[in-house]
């Protein structure tokens, strides 16, 4: 069976010293926060080679994903992946409408949170709070986060959390990568040809 990647499960364990010394820098451009490191000169190089493989096996992750949500997206609606760069977001999403049929698209996605250490899949569609609440009314089965407890704009529903199941010994970073993409696909499976109908039409009036 394959296993995520063990660089990336080591950032899932340890996401605020990787933020802070990895992926922050990355962003901003500017020195990482080190104190309270001892050994810098040496721990950073290391910190790098280990965010960036990270990073590698974050996309390759959500590769696998890819390759078994996207049919099923394609058949409930008509679904464009955008030209996200895995490796820079962690992140991917489509624009979806339905089939045979001249509406409003909205956008479907997953995302890697390091924090909840899972794999988000979700929905957004512009319109704000209000809009928010209808999606969340139509997709009402097993919802799991919304912008108002996310770090998403308004707008945003989870369609579920595929949490990544850590092992507890500090030096073990063997993880089954299939749980977390079946756990994905599973949550994708609820959204059906008439949720994405549904949501189309609030997409349009939205944007009257």
């Amino acid at each position: 069976m394959a296993k995520l990647g063990r660089c990336l499960v080591f950032y899932l364990k340890y996401p605020a010293e990787m933020n802070r010394l990895y992926w922050d820098p990355r962003e901003t451009d500017e020195n990482p926060d080190v104190s309270g490191l001892s050994d810098a000169e040496n721990v950073l190089p290391m910190i790098k080679r280990v965010g960036d493989a990270a990073c590698h096996e974050a996309a390759a992750l959500l590769d696998e994903c890819i390759g078994r949500i996207e049919p099923q997206l394609q058949s409930i609606g008509n679904a464009r992946r955008g030209r996200d760069n895995l490796e820079r977001t962690w992140s991917v999403q489509w624009r979806l409408s339905p089939k045979k049929q001249d509406a409003r698209t909205f956008y479907v996605g997953l995302y890697i949170d390091e924090a909840k250490c899972a794999l988000v899949p979700w929905v957004w569609c512009r319109g704000g709070r209000r809009v928010e609440d209808e999606v969340t009314k139509i997709l009402g089965r097993g919802i799991q986060g919304r912008s108002f407890d996310s770090t998403m704009n308004a707008g945003f529903v989870a369609l579920g959390l595929a949490k990544v199941e850590l092992p507890a010994p500090p030096h073990e970073f063997d993880v089954e990568q299939e749980a977390v993409v079946a756990g994905v696909c599973e949550n994708f499976s609820t959204l059906t040809a008439a949720d994405v109908k549904a949501i189309a039409r609030i997409a349009a009036k939205s944007s009257e």
